[in-house]
């Protein structure tokens, strides 16, 4: 019997000792002999911010026969960044990369000079060619990593409506329109999956334990691509007969206000927003100035008048100049 113990006794030793020497010669192979390889995609890994692939709903307009077109979407392609410590002769990959695409060279030289600086995005939205030929080009110190960002694919179509997205210091997110308002139904928690695991978990500790889920979905509009242009085009040639600094206008169903068109000139490419003069032209006039009741309302009641038959083609009407308010007739500012 003690004979037995004592031979199990050292089979599990033997097991024990074996299976330490595997994870002890294992981890030598990972920390020390591949302690570098593993060392670079460890940095790219936990520096690359989840948040570099933006993911974000869509914007839909409706077309008359009900099918969807994108109005704001994602489009994806490359962007080029640098460690600068690995970059071992900066003037010649910036030579290597002008080749390929634009690349102002003091702004490379500044950021490849800051040897200290481990991850610097420098180039954005190139297409797959220009990816692969830099990958090609083994630069070390040189990555391409795939990226995502909002497009607009009718450009300045309904820009009023829609906003735009941009940075509010470090936070990327809707600024104008729908973009803004519905920010959180659009918005997207990037799951990225070259983000370290544990890295994710220390880091969003309070967000995993804490924050409840937001709901996500896309928005679908009841504007029509077709009428929005109509309109567009419209104001448009009133601005220039007039030249006026300022037009809009809203075409819409009265019986359920459903907005089929909705434009303000002058308008801007939230493709290229940076190109605008003046950052006055993001705000919608329409819906966001404030004004008086007046005129600006007699159209809209006067369509539900005609909506309803209580005004028609053959509709007379008798205005003398004035009316009586408690035995008073005080003359009126317009007639007719």
């Amino acid at each position: 019997m003690k004979y037995s113990f004592l031979v199990r006794s050292r089979i599990v030793l033997f097991f024990v000792i074996f299976f330490a020497v595997v994870f002890s010669g294992r981890l030598f192979w990972v920390q020390v002999v591949q302690g570098d390889y593993y060392s670079n995609e460890a940095d790219r890994n936990y520096i690359t911010p989840s948040s570099n692939i933006y993911e974000r709903g869509t914007i839909y307009f409706t077309q008359r026969d009900g099918g969807l077109v994108s109005a704001a979407t994602q489009t994806s392609g490359f962007k080029i960044a640098i460690n600068a410590g690995k970059i071992v002769n900066p003037e010649d990959a910036y030579l290597k990369l002008s080749k390929i695409t634009v690349l102002d060279r003091d702004y490379f030289i500044s950021k490849a000079e800051q040897k200290n600086d481990t991850y610097e995005e420098i180039i954005h939205r190139l297409s797959k060619e220009q990816a692969d030929a830099v990958s090609g080009l083994k630069i070390p110190g040189v990555s391409v990593y795939k990226e995502k960002w909002r497009f607009y694919p009718g450009g300045s179509l309904a820009s009023h409506a829609l906003g735009l997205v941009g940075y509010k210091g470090d936070e990327l997110g809707g600024r104008y329109g729908l973009e803004r308002q519905y920010d959180a139904l659009l918005a997207r928690n990037a799951d990225n999956p070259y983000v370290n695991f544990f890295a994710e978990v220390f880091s969003n500790i309070r967000k995993t334990l804490f924050e409840s889920e937001t709901a996500e979905g896309d928005i679908v509009t009841t504007i029509e691509p077709q009428v929005q242009s109509f309109l567009e085009k419209k104001l448009t040639e009133v601005k220039g007969k007039y030249q006026i600094d300022s037009i809009g206008g809203i075409i819409m169903n009265p019986r359920d206000g459903s907005i089929y068109a909705l434009g303000v000139k002058p308008d801007f490419d939230p493709n290229n927003f940076s190109q605008a003069k003046t950052a006055s032209v993001f705000s919608n006039p329409l819906v966001e100035n404030v004004l008086e009741f007046g005129s600006v309302v007699k159209p809209l009641v006067m369509a539900a008048a005609i909506d309803t038959g209580a005004v028609t083609a053959d509709t007379t009407g008798t205005t003398i100049g004035q009316s009586k308010f408690a035995g008073l007739s005080p003359g009126l500012r317009h007639q007719g």
